[in-house]
């Protein structure tokens, strides 16, 4: 009988976990389609207490219950030869969320964070001021379309129209998102040949007055795809603000009167900027 394998804290290790040198536990698992994929953590269950610099994630066995759950749930369906409705909106799974936007969605948005805020992802949050995408906790969530990271002029003109799907990922372990913890994914038609361009006007008076205007080009051509953008912005910030003088005359230990003069003043600041690229 061979011997059990345990982790550094003598615990016993079930069958596709493992403990990497540096203390990090793996779990190993094979999905539906035959293909193989690896998870991390470093904490084996939940009580487990993390060392200085290492991040916080959900702990393994955790993960393993929903992984292990989403492929008895597969196996069941299959079983039952699942009738795929492509009418249905939402598909969780134990390793992302995949949300599929309606006509009415992708026409009420001009871009890929109005398109977010149509979907309404439980998962993020979405600044009205700055349009900063972060979880609930606050972190970071990284724009992705079709894997590919992606910039703010990609974002400000992604034709809503042509998306067909929208991917929400928490510690995805593809390489192609760069070890990024929480990622928003687009996933977009390809264009073959032709493509489009979108003009945007945007006015914000959340910030003080400012205007933003730019025209976005993607199209395809002998199996090369081109971006070209052109944008111009301006700022107009106002601050107004009141000051004080104040004299006063006391007396110090010895009975000698000293006058003392106290100034607070805020000055009025106005700022005007145009920027074009």
């Amino acid at each position: 009988m061979s011997e059990k394998r345990r982790d550094s804290k003598g615990r016993v290790l079930r069958n596709g976990e493992s403990q990497r040198p540096d203390g990090k536990y793996m779990f190993r698992y094979t999905d539906s389609t035959g293909e193989r994929h690896t998870v991390y953590s470093w904490k084996l269950v939940s009580t487990d207490k993390l060392k200085e610099g290492q991040r916080n994630s959900q702990a393994l066995r955790g993960i393993e219950k929903r992984i292990l759950k989403d492929l008895d749930d597969s196996i069941k369906t299959q079983e039952l030869n699942e009738v795929v409705v492509e009418a249905q909106m939402q598909q969780t799974s134990a390793t992302s969320s995949t949300y599929i936007p309606n006509k009415k969605q992708k026409s009420s948005a001009q871009n890929a964070v109005d398109l977010l805020q149509q979907l309404a992802i439980p998962q993020i949050t979405i600044n009205l001021v700055d349009n900063a995408v972060t979880t609930i906790s606050g972190q970071n969530v990284a724009i992705y379309i079709n894997y590919l990271p992606a910039s703010s002029q990609e974002i400000e003109g992604l034709l809503s129209a042509d998306v067909r799907r929208v991917e929400y990922l928490d510690f995805p372990t593809d390489p192609r998102f760069n070890g990024s913890e929480h990622v928003v994914n687009f996933i977009m038609q390809r264009y073959e040949y032709g493509g489009y361009t979108k003009l945007t006007i945007n006015e914000n008076f959340l910030v003080g007055l400012s205007n933003r205007a730019s025209v976005y080009s993607k199209f395809a051509y002998k199996r090369m795809c081109y971006d070209l953008y052109a944008g111009t912005s301006n700022h107009d910030n106002k601050h107004g603000g009141t000051s004080y003088i104040g004299k006063y005359t006391i007396q110090d230990k010895d009975g000698v009167a000293q006058d003392i003069t106290r100034s607070e003043i805020l000055t009025m600041h106005i700022s005007s900027t145009t920027n074009s690229r």
